[in-house]
């Protein structure tokens, strides 16, 4: 594997960015950047496994779950010390909520165990009325109540 110089190099040179890669800040800057094209995603791969700043490579692996197909999740988990990964790996069952929605009765089912983050999204991003009007009764936060409700409404119409 390339060393960690190397792998910021290639992507230095792939976004033309000059960012300060002593601080957390920087490297961020490089990362999140580099990810916009998917032709970084296997030097950020291992520079998530070569970045000594776990804090930082933890949170390159979620933003790359938000940008790659569920299938691919495992592999950025597995940069992840099993330590590190609990986060990492409630946002990748999340995201794949998200992107296969759940039926109307799981939904119900299930709405108690998801985060605050994942029935806000669902709020914003379900289709199904029905499933909106369980949000608009059930969800925790008043706001993501409000958002289900108005889609739901909007969607009735």
């Amino acid at each position: 594997m390339p060393d960690l110089d190397s792998l910021r190099t290639t992507l230095l040179t792939a976004t033309g960015l000059t960012p300060d890669l002593t601080t957390d800040v920087g490297r961020w800057q490089l990362y999140r950047t580099a990810a916009e094209d998917t032709a970084n995603h296997a030097t950020l791969l291992q520079a998530a496994t070569a970045e000594p700043d776990r804090t930082l490579a933890a949170a390159l692996v979620v933003h790359m779950l938000s940008l790659t197909p569920t299938a691919d999740h495992p592999t950025w988990l597995a940069t992840l010390a099993s330590s590190e990964r609990a986060y990492a790996s409630q946002r990748s069952t999340e995201y794949g909520l998200l992107r296969t929605p759940p039926s109307c009765a799981t939904l119900a089912q299930d709405l108690d165990n998801y985060t605050n983050w994942l029935q806000r999204r669902l709020a914003e991003s379900l289709t199904d009325p029905t499933s909106l009007l369980e949000l608009a009764a059930h969800a925790r936060a008043k706001r993501t109540r409000h958002i289900a409700r108005t889609r739901a409404r909007a969607l009735l119409d």
